[in-house]
């Protein structure tokens, strides 16, 4: 059965002037956290922008390590702190939460910015992570990425079949030996808390970075999967393992299942959280909870 959704929708892109169905990891974490946000916001259209710490913060801690790794990882503390500077101005500054807020950040990306001059520069490694680093070169910083995908089932949207969805992003750092045999994968994360295990275990962020890498230089698997938790300087490994791949395509054939069936309203369906403080739809939304930050 064909659906029609509003002309104004956030699901299609341009890819090599051609627009295509297209979901980014982004996307479908917002679809699994609560479908009637990511209706709202992908299908009507309807995104609304506002500053938010976290968000500000994280782009300009990502800018700035892109920075460093486009500039053969051999800038010092005067020059990261500057492009950090000049990335906040830019923006008219973070807009901190809170005064303490602002001080924990701060000191937060001093530290990162000294562990990773000092790194390259002693080049003494105190774990896997940073042997990875040191050992490995630069491929891709902030490579784009398309991943095609087969659907589970055909959708018919505004009358147009759609048999596969292209998946898009960026990789924060893709390293690579030098005969390219060995490969990794990096995603910054600049949040206050690190994964529990059932995260890591679930998430498909890694995954599908590592199934492009794998499709795109007809490779293997990357050998390391990593996340790098930027306040603490400390990194989390996914194993993606291609025994695993079986099991993870399935989740997300879940996910699109839902996410594409409109006969069903699946993905209408509400699912408040303490997350519904932060939607930038709560003020309209009659299903939010009731959560504020002080209830933590």
């Amino acid at each position: 059965m064909s659906v029609n959704i509003p002309e104004q929708n956030l699901l299609y892109k341009e890819i090599n002037s051609e627009k295509k169905l297209c979901v980014s990891y982004s996307q479908m974490e917002t679809f699994l956290q609560c479908p009637l946000k990511w209706y709202k916001t992908y299908v009507e259209g309807n995104r609304i922008e506002k500053p938010q710490e976290a968000l500000i913060y994280g782009g300009i801690i990502h800018e700035t390590l892109e920075y460093f790794f486009k500039n053969n990882c051999s800038l010092d503390g005067k020059e990261m702190s500057a492009k950090f500077n000049s990335l906040s101005e830019s923006v008219g500054g973070i807009p901190f939460d809170t005064p303490e807020s602002a001080i924990e950040s701060g000191r937060d990306a001093a530290k990162l910015f000294e562990w990773v001059i000092g790194l390259y520069k002693h080049r003494i490694p105190k774990n896997e992570f940073e042997k990875v680093l040191l050992n490995m070169k630069p491929v891709g910083v902030e490579e784009p990425f398309v991943l095609p995908y087969k659907l589970p089932i055909i959708s018919i949207i505004n009358g147009t079949k759609e048999t596969h969805v292209n998946i898009t992003g960026s990789i924060d750092l893709h390293m690579s030996t030098s005969d390219g045999k060995y490969r990794a994968t990096i995603d910054w994360k600049s949040g206050r808390k690190m994964f529990q295990p059932a995260k890591v275990r679930d998430n498909l962020q890694l995954v599908i970075y590592a199934m492009y890498i794998m499709r795109h230089y007809n490779q293997g698997l990357p050998a390391r999967n990593y996340w790098f938790h930027t306040r603490f300087l400390e990194p989390q490994e996914k194993k993606v393992k291609r025994e695993d791949l079986p099991c993870y395509i399935e989740k997300m054939n879940e996910v699109f299942m839902k996410m594409y069936n409109f006969d069903s309203k699946e993905n209408q369906r509400a699912c408040p959280t303490p997350l519904c403080w932060w939607c930038e739809h709560k003020e309209n939304c009659k299903h939010k909870s009731n959560y504020t930050p002080k209830e933590k």
